[in-house]
Parts: C-alpha cells; structure tokens; sequence
C-alpha cells in the first residue's frame, strides 16, 4: 500500500499547476482497487454513470481505494441527488455531474452537495464522518475543504452555458469529455478543430475563474499541448481498455517468441 494514506487533498493538489494522471474505473471488484493503490496512479473515477454500480459494491470498491491513499472521484448518473448523497456518505474525494447543460442544474446540485449531503453524511454516521466519530464543526469544515464539485461539459448544450456554469457558486473545477463532445457535434457536421477551439475556450474561462480544468485524452502526444492550455488532471484510459491492451500486448510478446509453425515436443 501507499505510504501517504494521510495525504493532501486533491483539491490542493489539482490546482498546483501540476499534472495529474488518472483512469476511469468501472470494474466492481474490490480487489481491483486494491491494485490501483499499488500503482503509480494520482486518482481514480468510479464511473457509476456507466458502470454497473450498486451502493454496496460502490461503497466496498472507495474503500479498497481510500484505504490505500487514492483519492476517488465519482461520477455519478445526471444530477442525481441520492447518488451524489452516497457518494459524499461512502468518502468521496470529489463528484463528477456529466452532460451539464446549464447552470442552473449546477445550482441545484451545489446548494444540495455543500449543505444537505453534508449534514445527512455526519447524521448518518457513515465512513465520511468516521462513524459519526469527528465533531460535527470539524467534519464540516474538513469536508468542506477537500468535496470537490466538478461539472462535465461534453454536450453542445454544456459549450454555449459554459460561462454560466464556469460562474456557478460551488463548483470547484470542470471535467472535459472531448469523446463525448466530438461525437455529439460530428452530428452537426463540426470538425474536430471546431470541437477543440471550444475546449480551449472552456479552459480559458476556468482560468480566469480560478477553476481545475480536467480532461479525458488517451492520445499521450496531445498531452504537453493541453497542459499549456491549463489542463492539470488527465484521464487516460479505464479499466477495461487498460486490461485488455495488457493482455494483448503479453499475448503478443509471448506469440512472437515463437515460431508460428512450432511442432509439439512429443
């Protein structure tokens, strides 16, 4: 296991200019995130918007995760206001709202995640609150600091409210799903340059506002270029691309060593 399971937040660290590397998670085996702490890995997302999820495998893969020293991100379904509770109960670093269209979705969910997750997670006396074991004005301070509200642009409706949601009371960085967007403005016959130029911008408003910006780019040569852009946090892969390219590649070292017409010994 990691030796800095008493750690600095994400938060402090997302916004230190330097870069941050990390995977989306949708294996629900919790040994699965037990291997991830003995990775070189900075964060995790626990992608319950396409995993399959149940509150009680998403509580036992955080806690593989956390009792490691890796901080967990989640995102959940929409702005669904339950799961967004058991995420915050369950230990959280910080939640993920995709497909933000404008900021008055970001409103309802910020006033919900800062205020009423909050004291539901110390009622509750669940692993947030220790148990209910911390002071309630230490949790809420401490919780208060590290909770990260992240809103997902990658929708065209998300692009045009960007300086709305950018602005929004609460929210503490923007995650950018370049995927999803391409896709979704490919519909309308827009190019990738047109796809990439709002991404810029995107990043140029959450500097001026002081927000992480994060972005998911499997391609590593694009990376320095984002990185000027003011990307900090790199989601480079998930869990099953990453598995499956180590099988292959092993299978494939091993089949080259060798002779593909290779007669049995006996």
């Amino acid at each position: 296991m990691r030796a800095d399971v008493t750690r600095q937040s994400f938060k402090t660290l997302w916004r230190s200019g330097n870069p941050q590397f990390g995977i989306f998670a949708r294996l629900t085996a919790p040994e699965a995130y037990e291997t991830f702490t003995l990775t070189s890995l900075d964060v995790v997302i626990i992608d319950v918007e396409h995993g399959s999820f149940d509150r009680q495998s998403l509580s036992r893969c955080m806690f593989s995760a956390l009792a490691g020293g890796l901080t967990v991100l989640v995102r959940v379904p929409d702005c669904d206001l339950p799961a967004i509770q058991h995420a915050i109960n369950a230990g959280a670093d910080g939640i993920i709202i995709p497909h933000v269209s404008s900021a008055r979705e970001m409103e309802t969910v910020a006033q919900f995640a800062r205020k009423t997750a909050v004291e539901r997670a110390h009622a509750g006396a669940g692993r947030a609150s220790r148990q209910r074991q911390t002071p309630w004005p230490d949790f809420q301070r401490a919780l208060s600091d590290r909770l990260m509200l992240i809103a997902q642009i990658d929708e065209p409706p998300g692009i045009a409210g960007a300086p709305e949601i950018i602005a929004t009371k609460g929210v503490d960085g923007v995650f950018l799903g370049r995927i999803g967007l391409t896709l979704a403005m490919e519909a309308d016959n827009k190019s990738s340059e047109v796809v990439d130029a709002a991404l810029e911008n995107i990043c140029r408003l959450c500097i001026a506002g002081n927000l992480s910006v994060g972005l998911s780019l499997p391609d590593v040569r694009a990376a320095a270029s984002w990185h000027a852009k003011g990307v900090n946090l790199f989601i480079v892969d998930s869990d099953y691309s990453i598995l499956r390219a180590g099988i292959e590649t092993r299978m494939s070292d091993f089949r080259a060593s060798l002779p593909i017409d290779a007669k049995p010994l006996c």
